[in-house]
């Protein structure tokens, strides 16, 4: 083997490693950023939550979701006390054609 094969099989193996590396860092990747909502008054009158970028491989931050914002909790709007009723996955269409998930969160007035 001459110099120039032994340096290029070294780089692919180097290339390999941090492609792994990444693969799994953002696989364990756990978003600890605060869930931020978007409140939207429905045509009946009552109040939902939307949060969006779920989906994939971010199965612990949807634990995370559903630790936070589960039936029966509340949450407090503009001064006002509301229970957690209903939560349900929406599923969505991007701008990328790819699909992603929002979290709708139902509440009435406690």
């Amino acid at each position: 083997m001459d110099e120039a094969t032994l340096v290029i099989g070294g780089c692919t193996v180097v290339i390999i490693v941090l492609v792994i590396a990444i693969i799994l860092g953002s696989r364990h990747h756990v978003k600890k950023a605060a869930f931020k909502p978007v409140f939207r008054k429905m045509d009946d009158g009552s109040l939902c939550m939307e949060f969006l970028n779920f989906g994939g491989i971010q199965k612990e931050r949807t634990r995370r979701f559903y630790e936070e914002y589960a039936v029966g909790k509340t949450v407090s709007y503009q001064g006002i006390i509301y229970e957690i009723t209903q939560i349900k996955e929406v599923t969505y269409e991007t701008l990328a054609k790819k699909y992603n998930i929002k979290m709708v969160v139902y509440l009435r007035q406690a």
